[in-house]
């Protein structure tokens, strides 16, 4: 019997000798296994593109470019839209996912376009590149399209956020003018002087939001990133900071020259024509000439001030869109003019309402030392209007005294 003991609690000393030294081996495998797949050396950066031709490439593109070389892998994650139409871009009425592409391919979409490429290496720890890869594989990979807004989640808000999300516990932060901007001041830096339509259709689309401004991540658009990513920094939880880039920026694609002027008139030169053709109307029929001309004149201006306060209208209250529902082009460009002529122009109501309104526009000339929603463009048309409906009703006011 004491034999059997002795050679039970021998098996028993093998079995735990046995087990601990697979756990050894599982346990060494499992670090050389750790230790191989994070010696190869990974790179993140951003690619920042030059704006395009068309309205919704105003603001540039922006990606982000993930390396492995021993690897071969070379790859861009971009947020992008379901959609090219401008028209439902600003409207909010649009998707965007993030999808995968080789770099190469990448870039060469570009190439055909002549639009310039620049990359901006980004200082982040091997664990936070990995994480970030990890990130953009899976949003790639699932492919789930979330609402894209062309003002605060467009393709430069959803890299960064993918960014701070790799960071953990450390942020980004931004040191420079254009975080205390508003949108309005915004728009005019961000948008070249040769396409001043796609400032204002982006002005009028904000609305009285125009006077805010945005959070940095919202407000980083692909253009500002020259200006912006060089002197921003990582921010650790305790409290040091270290460079956002780790490199200096390059330029991977040069652009072709730009033409510079987009051809036409602007508004400001639009308004003026408008603010002329509305003294001579006046004129004229102060002087009782071409009265067929003026009431000609006058619809086509009713019908003009209509059409263009039905574009704010859809622009500025539609939910989804990218601004406020109010907009301060409302008081001189608005349905009242419409729908007081339509209702009430045989009431005594119909002057009063008309005069009111055109003393409403001769204050708004004012507008830009209040609001940066209007501008010359406004202030000019505004003008227009008060011109053109004091000189008509005040002078047949004067007349039936």
């Amino acid at each position: 019997m004491p034999k059997r003991t002795t050679s039970n609690n021998e098996n028993r000393n093998l079995r735990l000798l046995a087990a601990a030294a697979v756990f050894l081996l599982l346990w060494l495998h499992a670090g050389l296994c750790a230790a191989q797949s994070f010696t190869e050396p990974v790179y993140a950066s951003i690619l920042a593109t030059s704006p395009g031709e068309k309205v919704y490439q105003c603001t540039g593109h922006a990606a982000v470019r993930l390396q492995c070389p021993d690897f071969d892998l070379d790859n861009v994650f971009s947020f992008e839209t379901s959609s090219e139409n401008t028209g439902i871009q600003i409207l909010g009425r649009v998707k965007g996912r993030f999808s995968r592409i080789a770099t190469s391919e990448y870039i060469d979409q570009f190439r055909t376009e002549g639009r310039e490429v620049k990359e901006y290496p980004l200082n982040l720890t091997d664990s936070q590149i990995r994480t970030l890869w990890q990130l953009l594989d899976e949003a790639s990979e699932l492919g789930a399209e979330e609402d894209f807004n062309i003002r605060y989640r467009n393709c430069s808000s959803e890299i960064l956020l993918k960014i701070n999300e790799a960071l953990g516990t450390d942020r980004i932060r931004m040191h420079d003018r254009i975080g205390t901007m508003d949108n309005a001041a915004r728009i005019a830096e961000l948008i070249d002087e040769d396409r001043p339509w796609t400032k204002l259709l982006l002005t009028i689309a904000i609305g009285a939001d125009c006077d805010k401004t945005d959070p940095d991540q919202a407000a980083t658009y692909p253009v500002m990133m020259a200006e912006r990513l060089p002197k921003a920094t990582i921010v650790s939880a305790d409290g040091t900071e270290r460079p956002l880039l780790g490199a200096e920026p390059k330029t991977l694609l040069r652009g072709a020259q730009r033409t510079g002027s987009h051809g036409g008139l602007g508004p400001v030169a639009i308004a003026l024509v408008v603010l002329a053709l509305s003294a001579v109307v006046s004129i004229a029929e102060r002087t009782g000439r071409c009265r067929s001309m003026v009431k000609a004149a006058d619809i086509a201006a009713l019908a003009a001030e209509s059409a263009a306060a039905a574009a704010i209208i859809v622009l500025a209250v539609i939910p989804s869109g990218i601004g406020h529902g109010w907009h301060w082009m409302f008081i001189p460009l608005n349905l009242l003019p419409l729908l007081t002529w339509a209702f009430l122009r045989k009431t005594p109501a119909y002057r009063i309402i008309f005069i009111a309104y055109g003393a409403a526009c001769a204050l708004f000339t004012a507008s830009p030392l209040f609001t940066s929603e209007s501008g010359a463009a406004g202030s000019i048309i505004s003008g227009a209007i008060a011109i053109r409906v004091l000189s008509h009703f005040l002078s047949k006011t004067i007349k039936s005294l």
